[in-house]
């Protein structure tokens, strides 16, 4: 195999496909009005970028995912906060106080 120069940006490759799929490569490059060549470089290129697309797409759903839990956690906080009467500053300490207890008896 003849080594390419570092600096060449483009390089051969031989490929051994179905005859039925080099027909549908054809018949798509006619109808996209380029080479074959031009129609494979295109659909390698598509199939990276869809990747890359779902890899963002999953991403996002997971992201609305964990804010729609976040919200209902905040919701879930907000409700118990006013049902308890107690203000937030008051509950934060108290919690803050039994956290250091906790921590405390468990190094005595």
């Amino acid at each position: 195999m003849r080594r390419r120069k570092p600096a060449d940006p483009w390089c051969q490759v031989n490929l051994r496909i179905r005859e039925s799929l080099r027909a549908e490569l054809a018949a798509a490059a006619k109808e996209h009005e380029v080479s074959v060549n031009q129609e494979v470089r295109a659909r390698l290129a598509d199939s990276f970028e869809q990747e890359t697309k779902q890899s963002l797409e999953s991403l996002a759903s997971d992201l609305r995912h964990q804010a729609r839990d976040i919200e209902l956690a905040w919701r879930r906080f907000d409700a118990s906060v006013q049902r308890s009467g107690t203000p937030l500053p008051a509950r934060i300490e108290e919690a803050e106080r039994r956290q250091r207890d906790q921590e405390e008896g468990g190094k005595a």
